[in-house]
């Protein structure tokens, strides 16, 4: 999108712009395309500009903030060591702990993985659980 002009407004919707192309990793075409959908003017007046930069970047956060809400893991052995379910929850919470879970994350997994049979803890093991590597 292209501002026209040298004065302050210009220059301020350019800013604008930039933040909404920034809020859209730098893909100008969707942030052509927001400015569109959301633009009552075209070309769009500040205050639009404004408005849309706002609302890219609520939505930008929102996705940031479903990718750290990825699934977190522990590194820890389930290979060759103890394969008693109990043993396994017992481990899995120490390395929880160590690696700064909340208790309320560490519940939330161990009450799921002894929600089932062996095989269902097994498969939530292998969710949270990065076996470290071989030195």
């Amino acid at each position: 999108m292209e501002f026209r002009g040298t004065g302050p407004i210009e220059e301020a919707k350019r800013r604008a712009y930039a933040h909404i192309a920034d809020a859209c990793g730098g893909d100008t075409e969707m942030a052509d395309e927001l400015v569109e959908w959301f633009a009552e003017d075209t070309p769009p007046s500040l205050a639009d500009l404004r408005m849309v930069a706002a609302h890219a970047r609520e939505v930008a956060a929102d996705i940031e903030a479903e990718r750290t809400e990825a699934v977190r893991k522990v590194k820890m052995r389930l290979v060759g060591e103890d394969g008693n379910a109990f043993a396994i929850l017992g481990r899995l919470q120490r390395a929880a702990k160590a690696s700064g879970w909340t208790r309320e994350e560490i519940k939330a997994v161990t009450d799921d993985a002894a929600s089932g049979d062996y095989d269902h803890l097994l498969a939530v093991m292998m969710e949270y659980v990065d076996e470290p590597e071989d030195d």
